[in-house]
C-alpha cells in the first residue's frame, strides 16, 4: 500500500542543497524525468532516511567506526602472522618426524 505523501518545505543553504543533491546522486537517488533528470533527488534521499533505509552518522561516529576497523585490521594482520608461524612449525615438525630436513 502506498503511503500518503505530504509536502514539506525545507530551508537549506544553497551550498547545502548542492551537497545534498550530490549525496543523493552518489547513493543512487536520481531524478528519473523532467528538467532535473539524472540529478540527485533530495526528496528520495530524505525519504530513505525517514524509512530507516539509510543511517546518518556524525563525524565523531565515523571516526569511532574507523578506529574500530583499524583495530580489527591490526588484529587480522597479527592473526595472519601467527598462522604463518604455526604453518612453519607444523611443516618443520612433520619434516623432522619423517626424517627430512626443512628450512
Amino acid at each position: 500500500m502506498a503511503r500518503a505523501k505530504r509536502r514539506s518545505t525545507l530551508t537549506v543553504s544553497a551550498g547545502g542543497t548542492a551537497r545534498l543533491r550530490e549525496i543523493a546522486r552518489q547513493l543512487g537517488f536520481v531524478v528519473g524525468s523532467g528538467s532535473q533528470t539524472g540529478q540527485g533527488n533530495i526528496s528520495a534521499l530524505l525519504e530513505a532516511i525517514a524509512r530507516g533505509d539509510l543511517a546518518v552518522l556524525s563525524a565523531a561516529q565515523i571516526a569511532e567506526v574507523r578506529a574500530e576497523a583499524a583495530k580489527w585490521q591490526a588484529a587480522k594482520a597479527d592473526a595472519e602472522a601467527i598462522l604463518e608461524q604455526v604453518k612453519t612449525l607444523v611443516l618443520a615438525a612433520t619434516a623432522e618426524r619423517e626424517g627430512v630436513k626443512h628450512e
